[in-house]
């Protein structure tokens, strides 16, 4: 190396020597004069208080906006990021029946009339609704009768029921009646002589 080189190697390192801040347990930052200076850290925010970034690397004391309330402390949304007072909607009519209008209050319900019967009976109509009841004819007197069905009544026919001679009928198994036909009895067993008689003939 000749004496050229090593007179430009000197202010090589000389020049970055100069730029490199010293780093004596201390943080450098830029002085915005292209150059450094010691970082200065900002006061700690107070305690007890709610703090944010004061845009300069410090901090400022947070001042909460009061939100607006009614009497009993309730706020809602004001749509606009914000808040408002609740304001609650007015009670209902007392006596009367009363259900939401759409709108957070309240309307009164007038229920739709009932159709019904004279007797004030009424079924559903199967659409949802109701119609007046109307009651089946009576039974015809003097007749047995059962249900139709449909609501109404029908004459019961019995069906004739198929005993013997005398009248008499039992059950036959299926539900059903048949003649009742009584065992037949069996036949005396003859015996020889008889009485007195027989026992003079066997001594004679």
């Amino acid at each position: 190396m000749n004496k050229r080189n090593i007179i430009i190697a000197t202010i090589c390192a000389s020049t970055i020597f100069a730029a490199t801040p010293a780093f004596a347990g201390t943080i450098q930052v830029d002085d915005g004069m292209g150059g450094w200076t010691d970082y200065v850290a900002p006061p700690q925010p107070a305690k007890g208080v709610i703090s944010v970034g004061d845009g300069k690397g410090g901090w400022k004391v947070h001042t909460p906006k009061k939100i607006p309330t009614n009497a009993k402390g309730i706020a809602v949304d004001d749509g606009m990021g914000g808040w408002k007072p609740y304001v609650e909607p007015a009670q209902p009519a007392k006596g009367v029946i009363s259900v939401g209008d759409g709108k957070g209050g309240w309307k009164v319900h007038t229920p739709k009339k009932i159709p019904t019967n004279a007797k004030g009976i009424a079924v559903d109509d199967g659409m949802g609704g109701w119609k007046p009841y109307v009651e089946p004819a009576q039974p015809a007197k003097g007749v047995i009768s059962v249900g139709d069905g449909k609501g109404g009544w029908k004459a019961h026919e019995l069906k004739k029921i198929p005993v013997n001679e005398k009248g008499i009928a039992i059950d036959d198994g299926n539900g059903g009646w048949k003649p009742y036909n009584p065992p037949v009895r069996p036949a005396p067993v003859p015996r020889a002589g008889g009485g007195m008689v027989g026992a003079l003939s066997i001594l004679g």
